[in-house]
Formats: C-alpha cells, structure tokens, sequence
C-alpha cells in the first residue's frame, strides 16, 4: 500500500482539515502542512516503480502501479499541488473548497497510478467531480453555468471513455492497457477515439475547449495554478500511456491517425493563440495560452517520433513550470488591484517589481526563448517535424509561436508597462506566499532550460522500450541527425547580449530620465487624470483581420449540434406518444409496407 498512501493520506488529511477547522487562517495553515506532508509521504514511503497494489472495494477492485510514465507525471501534479497551496495562504475559502481541492489532488495522484483502463476511469471521474464542486463555488460570473458547462463536457468524455473501454474488453477479454488483439486498423482507431476523447476534452484540446476560459476565469485564482499547471497533465497522461501501451502498434503502421492528431494539436496551438491575444481579461488570456500550449504537446505526441513524443512530454513539464509562474503572478496582481481586466492595469512594475521578474520569465519560457524551460521542447518539437518532412505543419506550428509573442506582450505591457493608474497608487508587492511561489517555479524554469538532460534521461527511460532509440541529449545539449543545440551556450550568449546592452544603456542613455507621469499626446502635456495607458482595444486591427476566423467559434458549432439533438428529440417525442390508438396506427402502417415490399405475397 506503500506506492498511494501518500494520495490517500492527502484524501484523508483534506477530509480533516474540513471537519476540524474553524478559522480561515487556521484552514490555510492547515491546507500547506497537509500538503507538505503529502510530499514526505510520497519521497519516503519506500516508493518502487513496478510494485503493483489492489485495493478491493466490496465488489470492485482498482489495481495501481507506479510505472517510471506514472512516477513523472506525479511529481508534477504533486509539485504544482504544493505550490498552489502557497498563493491559498493569501485567499478566504470556505471547509468545502479545501475538502474538494485535496480530493482532485488525490483522485488525480490516483489517475497516473492506475494499473488498468477500468481504475483509471474511476479515478479520473472522481478528480473531475472534484474540480466541478471546486468550480461551484468559484469567484467570477455565473458559477452554477460554468461549472456545468465543464461537467457536461467531463460526461460526454465519459461516456465515449465507456464505450471504448466496453469494445476494448470485447476484443481484448480484459481491461488492461495492453494492446488489442484481433480487431482491424478501422475498428482499433474507432476504440482509440472513444478512449482518448475524455483526455483531449482535460486538455481543453479544440473543439472542445469552450469550457477553459470560462473556468479558468470564474474559478479561484491560487485554484487555477493546479488547474493549469497540473490537472491538466492528468489528460497528457491518459493520452501517453494509451499510445504507448495499447495502440503502439496502431501508431507505428498507420500513417493517418498520428498525422491527424498531430495536425488537431496544431491548429488548437494556432487558434488558441489568437483568441489569447484577443482576449481583454487577464485569466482567459492565460487560459486560451494554456491551451495553445497544450496544442504543441498533442503535437508531438501524435507525431510518434522518438524525438516529437519526448519533446512533447518535455513540453508538458515546461508548461506545468511557465503556466504555474504566470498564473501565480496574474493571482497576486489580481489579488492588489482586485481584477482581472486588462484594461483596468498598468504601470504596476515599480509597485510589483517580483511579479514582474516572474511574469516576465513566464512569458520568455512560454515563447520558447533559451535559457529557458520553453525551448529544449520546441526546439526538439520543431526538428522532429522537420525531419518527418511535414512543412506545413511546421509553418502552422511557426505562425502558433508568432501568437505567443504578441499575446505574451499584450499581458506584460497591460498589466506593467505603461501609466500607473491613480487607484493603484498605493498598491504594494505581493503577498510573501505569492513571492515565494513565483521563486520556486523560477528554479526549475531556468535549470530545466539550461540542463534539459535531467528530465529528458527520466523520459529515455520510458520511450526507449517503445521506440528502441539511442539517447540524443547530454546534460546540456540536444542532437538530432540535422541539428545541435548547446543550451549553456545559448543561455550564456543571450545574458551577455542583455548585459551588453544594459551597459550600454547605462553609459550612452538620456540624461533625462523620465517619470511614469511625464506623458505627452500631440505635444500636449496629458493631465495625470486623463487615462493615456494603451490597454483599450489592444490589437483591435487584429480583430478586422481576423474577424471571420472569430467568429467560427467551438461554441456556436456545439449549439448547432444541440438543436440537431433537439430536433430529434423532439420527433421521438411526437412518435412515442404513450396512445395504443397511435401504435395501432404504426403497426397497421407497418403491415402496409411490409405488403407491399414482398409484392403482395405473405
């Protein structure tokens, strides 16, 4: 029992804190040590890849086993878990919202450890009722709507999660994540769908993405670090493991099924780029970024490359690491200015110089710029495209990058640059939990980057059954059969570039510094009441330009689909009217046409 008692333990200790706490400060206190404690449980309970456990209840069984994919993607949840807990120390939440965010930390902890298709599923829905709860009592809009809204999109995942699992068991006479035996390529990429819909759904993959922003917006805002940062790996798992278990083969022989998930993953990279940078709130700006980046993960898993699926793990981690530190310092701005709307910020940067240090390395890790986290991925992502000849994904996947760069400049300059606004005057730094926070996630967003073989060795050592590849990374560097990249020289190079200029600005700057007040419109000096910060209508030629694409969006498509089901529906409703009369009526009608079509001879 060794391998979950630290997920069990966070189950128990969450129901504890609900149960036997009064005061909010004692909750919050509470809510870090139980998460702490997670941690020792989890690094010193004996934990050992391969050691499988059942734990029977009544009639069902779940059977878990920590698998060296299982034990990578539970550091991050349960790193993204604990950090979310420091940006919780600043927040009033009720019993109920600490009881149900430990149960999605550790239904989610359960998920990765699943040992077969029928635990997973237990587990996974009982995280994603866990995250509904959490979402009805959420801070922003219309809760209740909201939070249904992602609970239909969780049970339509599923129940396609169902049926696939039901054929998977026909085919394969168990509910393991083996492969399947006996079934044609059509029929094994049909059972691939139905089982790998619920994870894309987690992913907020496109078209089924409406549900993000609108949670991520109305959820709590130390809340939306563990969605993003963590949860959302939950569906990179669930992905991963059915492609490098059960369909591996499917994978290899087939050259459609990679080609088109790959290109899925594009598009929602691209898409959910430019509906970032049209976005005016803060949090669904981040939220359409985290989706965007989840876009080049389903990329390269989807590819099958050695290279593209390591790259696209490596990916994960980095977004886990830059979406963690961007929605951290977006909480804490949130929490001193008191919203969320881009149009309503500006000028903090001397009133929150961390935050601004720790979005700013967000947003360079998120495009993909050395020495960070952002790039070893990309980088990787971009040659294994490359070299699979597929051009035109990798021009799609180009212009998806071009979209981090300006929605990445609409959030700093929105929220730091510019005129401070008179409300904001006596806004101070961040909370110390938020600091430290920000801190923690810097750490890895810059070591990962310089030294990417720590994590890619963890990787090797799950892909390389599957694809029988050499290593191609050192500590430090990265090497394919047409590139090379040296990433303690890349970083080196790009902190002297800045360091140069900075020197130079220093030594050759104005004389005159001016000050955040000193604005000028048409030669006029501007009052200081007068609201110069460009903020308003960011990038509102881009909505000219892309104002046809905008408007086709997922949710307009889905209520389509809704009237249809309605429609007929509706007919149903008509024809089973609960009247004998009118089923007498069909079975004469029947008759009829059953004469008729053997010609009159009965």
């Amino acid at each position: 029992m060794y391998n979950i008692s630290f997920a069990l333990l966070s189950i128990l200790l969450g129901t504890l804190v609900f149960f036997g706490t009064l005061s909010h400060k004692a909750l919050r206190i509470a809510s870090l040590i139980v998460g702490i404690l997670s941690i020792l449980a989890f690094t010193f309970l004996y934990l050992k890849p391969g050691s499988l456990e059942i734990v029977k209840l009544g009639v069902f069984a779940m059977s878990f086993n920590l698998t060296e994919v299982s034990q990578f993607f539970l550091w991050i949840i349960i790193a993204s878990f604990v950090l979310s807990l420091f940006s919780l120390l600043h927040e009033e939440r009720s019993a109920f919202f600490y009881l149900y965010y430990f149960l999605a930390f550790g239904f989610a902890a359960l998920t990765v450890m699943a040992n077969d298709l029928l635990t997973l599923y237990m587990n996974f829905e009982l995280m994603s009722l866990s995250v509904f709860a959490i979402l009805l009592l959420g801070v922003r809009g219309n809760t209740k709507e909201i939070a249904f809204k992602y609970m239909i999109y969780s049970l339509v995942g599923a129940y396609f999660y169902l049926g696939g699992l039901f054929l998977k068991f026909r085919y394969s006479g168990n509910i393991g994540f083996g492969p399947i035996v006996g079934a044609s390529t059509l029929t094994q990429i049909g059972i691939f769908v139905l089982l790998a819909l619920p994870f894309l759904v987690k992913i907020a993959t496109m078209p089924f993405h409406n549900w993000a922003p609108d949670a991520y917006y109305s959820a709590s805002d130390s809340f939306t670090v563990f969605f993003s940062a963590g949860l959302s790996k939950v569906g990179v798992y669930g992905l991963a493991i059915l492609i490098l278990k059960t369909f591996t083969e499917l994978f290899k022989n087939n050259i459609y099924l990679p080609e088109v998930i790959a290109w899925i993953g594009g598009i929602t990279a691209l898409l959910g780029g430019i509906y970032a940078f049209m976005s005016d709130d803060a949090k669904k700006l981040l939220a359409y970024s985290s989706i965007s980046q989840l876009g080049y993960v389903l990329v390269g898993l989807g590819l099958f490359t050695p290279y593209s699926f390591s790259a696209g793990i490596f990916h994960s981690v980095a977004h886990f690491v830059f979406e963690g530190v961007l929605f951290v310092t977006v909480a804490a701005v949130i929490h001193r200015v008191g919203t969320s709307d881009l149009r309503k910020m500006g000028g903090l940067i001397k009133k929150m110089p961390i935050s601004f240090i720790g979005l700013l390395f967000g947003i360079i890790a998120g495009s993909g710029i050395p020495p960070t986290v952002g790039f070893p991925g990309k980088w990787l992502l971009y040659e294994a495209i490359i070299m699979k000849g597929d051009l035109f994904l990798v021009s799609l996947i180009f212009f998806a990058s071009i979209t981090a760069f300006l929605y990445s400049y609409k959030l700093v300059h929105s929220i730091f640059l510019g005129k401070l606004h008179k409300e904001h005057r006596n806004v101070k730094e961040a909370p110390l939990g938020y600091v430290i926070a920000t801190i923690l996630f810097l750490v890895p967003l810059i070591v990962f980057g310089v030294f990417p073989g720590v994590l890619f060795e963890k990787i090797y050592a799950f892909t390389k059954p599957v694809f029988n590849h050499d290593a191609f990374f050192t500590l430090d560097s990265l090497k394919t059969q047409i590139g090379f990249a040296k990433m303690t020289v890349a970083g080196i190079t790009l902190v002297s570039m800045f360091v140069i200029s900075f020197i130079l600005y220093l030594v050759f700057g104005r004389s005159y510094k001016a000050k955040q007040e000193d604005n000028y419109t048409a030669g006029e000096w501007v009052d200081e009441d007068f609201a110069s910060h460009y903020a308003q209508e960011f990038y509102g030629f881009m909505r000219k330009a892309f104002g046809k694409l905008l408007d086709l969006s997922a949710e307009k498509f889905w209520n389509g689909v809704l009237s249809i089901f309605k429609a007929v529906a509706e007919i149903t409703r008509r024809i089973y009217t609960g009247d004998v009369r009118d089923y007498a009526l069909y079975l004469l009608f029947f008759l009829i046409v059953l004469v008729f079509l053997v010609g009159g001879r009965l």
